[in-house]
């Protein structure tokens, strides 16, 4: 009986945990129209709040982006030839507690490192240095950067520094600023969470396996090192040349360890010992 609550109690917890949804409190389609993600379950309000910039569609060309199922945000942007792009965005459904800026980027014009690279800073407060958009991620690969701040009631924080310029909390306004170093700054849109940045959702991309250097290292029999930049390969699914012949313990083992798997196998598990209660009692 107490296995049984028990199994029960699980497959509730972890129903719950696949559940749980995540609160936006705001959301901006830089350089677009006011959009709806069913996908995400997000409203993304028509392009607004911004300081200057200019307003392109350059990349809908590139469509569809990878990793994400909705790329209708990485299709529009908003850049600036100026020294900075500043949004001010509206923060009067916020909430004492933790909430996280999600800024979503995508490299659509250039194919080199260094070639375009700006900062960010929330209000008065740098978040980083130099991002550069294709040497995170490549070309034409969506990019978000996820900025984890605390309010109080009173004041904004982010890691422990108090923003005390570019936050007005009687208009409840909070500015997000690139700023230049080379080539133009650019954003494709803004979305923050009134929740922590380990419950807000995020992109999912394969690990990378090895490099492109390392591969064409290993061809070239003369081991010269060929000159290209080292980006990434990431392997989506397991080659078809690779087949693994699992036991029945390994199958288990296997699939208990994601919660589809573990609730199946949870399911499965109750249900065998029903039917062995079942047969013990007809005996």
């Amino acid at each position: 009986m107490k296995l049984r609550i028990t199994c029960i109690a699980l497959i509730f917890l972890l129903c719950r945990a696949a559940t749980a949804k995540s609160e936006v409190i705001y959301a901006v389609n830089c350089g677009g129209p006011k959009y709806y993600s069913e996908v995400e379950d997000i409203l993304y309000l028509e392009d607004n709040g911004y300081n200057g910039g200019i307003d392109t569609d350059s990349g809908k060309n590139l469509s569809p982006f990878p990793y994400v199922e909705d790329d209708v945000v990485y299709r529009t942007e908003r850049y600036t030839m100026e020294k900075s792009l500043q949004y001010m965005i509206k923060l009067e459904k916020l909430k004492p507690g933790k909430f996280t800026i999600v800024l979503k980027f995508s490299e659509v014009h250039f194919r080199e490192v260094g070639r375009k690279t700006f900062s960010i800073s929330i209000g008065n407060v740098l978040f980083k240095q130099k991002l550069d958009i294709f040497k995170e991620v490549g070309y034409g690969v969506p990019l978000e950067e996820y900025i984890e701040c605390e309010y109080d009631g009173n004041k904004i924080t982010l890691d422990g520094t108090e923003v005390t310029q570019g936050f007005s909390k009687d208009e409840m306004l909070l500015i997000v600023a690139l700023f230049k170093q080379e080539d133009n700054p650019k954003i494709n849109a803004i979305v923050v969470y009134q929740n922590s940045i380990s419950q807000v959702p995020k992109i999912e991309r394969p690990q990378p396996i090895i490099s492109i250097e390392e591969v064409l290292l290993r061809i070239n029999k003369e081991g010269q090192k060929p000159n290209i930049i080292d980006n990434p390969i990431y392997i989506i699914n397991e080659p078809a040349i690779n087949k693994i012949d699992l036991s029945i313990i390994e199958s288990i083992i296997n699939i208990s360890t994601t919660i589809p798997g573990l609730i199946t196998l949870t399911i499965f598990t109750v249900g065998i010992l029903r039917i062995s209660m079942i047969i013990l009692n007809t005996k």
